[in-house]
């Protein structure tokens, strides 16, 4: 399921993915993205692959994904209500489904994954809205190959990454500077990216991969052949840290765009309001993050009450 921000005065069409990659891409004139372009076709994000959009992303396609700087991942504990009703409907899942399949068809998969950000996107209100991947013409056949060997997983991350580009693109019409993240299931382990590009040195990499915060340094990423345990906990606090991470960012910019419009050095009255939300949301980061400190240290009680105070903060 791809999500989208959407705030007031936020024009985003809902021209598909596959259009605005087109016209991402295009404005790169080096020979192997043109290759990508043609006028006179669509692209389909699934015939792409991870020697083509590497460097787009400017990172070299035969170290796969070995140059890629990494992001740190962070987990922001939601209350035990809420994430009970995540684990009641992936039961539910099972019960009526059987076990999810390592490899087919998506939507068998997706449908598995849904409740996660089905019970997360309604904690941020109408802020977050779902565009159904039937609605973006682009989409059908993405992520529709089993995912098997090296080669096939880059791939996927290839399909990934032109899905972030075309993110990235919408928003740049919106004039919003803000990171695309991520999130590639391909049928054995969850992986976390992130797409940023560096406008004062746009030769660096703009596309990393997450790293829970870790002594070792090591990748987690969670094996789900069940998504149950440790995997569906990390998946759930991980996805809502990120999402509330994205709100704060795109509130800062609706907000700095609304001062630019303002006169120089004076405040408009209006933004009060958006002072007090972004300070709200920034607290609630804080204290859900908090929350899954103490849970680490076997502190359940205080776990849950500081992510209870993370929700009221947000509302």
């Amino acid at each position: 399921y791809p999500y989208r921000l959407s705030f007031p005065n936020a024009k985003v069409d809902d021209a598909s993915e596959d259009a605005l990659l087109q016209k991402a891409l295009g404005a790169k004139q080096s020979a192997e993205v043109a290759k990508l372009n043609p006028q006179s076709a669509n692209l389909n994000f699934s015939k792409v692959n991870y020697s083509q959009m590497a460097p787009h992303v400017n990172l070299d396609p035969r170290q796969g994904l070995e140059d890629a700087p990494s992001f740190e991942l962070y987990r922001s504990r939601i209350p035990m209500t809420i994430f009970r009703g995540i684990t009641a409907d992936i039961n539910k899942m099972f019960f009526h489904y059987g076990p999810m399949p390592a490899h087919g068809n998506e939507v068998t998969r997706s449908r598995f994954l849904s409740p996660i950000f089905n019970c997360l996107v309604p904690l941020f209100g109408l802020h977050i809205r779902t565009t159904p991947e039937v609605q973006l013409e682009g989409s059908k056949g993405r992520y529709k190959k089993a995912v098997g060997n090296a080669t096939e997983h880059l791939n996927a991350v290839a399909q990934l990454i032109a899905g972030c580009n075309a993110g990235d693109f919408a928003n740049q019409r919106t004039y919003l500077q803000v990171p695309v993240y991520g999130i590639l299931y391909d049928g054995n382990a969850f992986e976390f990216f992130m797409f940023s590009r560096n406008t004062e040195s746009p030769s660096q990499p703009s596309f990393f991969c997450g790293l829970l915060e870790d002594p070792t340094g090591s990748k987690d990423i969670m094996p789900l052949a069940l998504l149950t345990g440790k995997s569906r906990t990390f998946v759930s606090f991980a996805s809502f840290d990120l999402l509330l991470k994205s709100y704060i960012k795109c509130l800062t910019q609706y907000y700095n765009i609304s001062q630019e419009d303002s006169n120089p050095g004076l405040k408009r009255p209006s933004l009060d309001g958006w002072d007090a939300a972004i300070k709200s949301a920034k607290e609630a980061l804080d204290i859900c993050r908090q929350a899954d400190q103490h849970h680490a240290a076997g502190e359940w009680e205080a776990s849950n009450a500081k992510a209870e105070h993370g929700m009221q903060m947000l509302r």
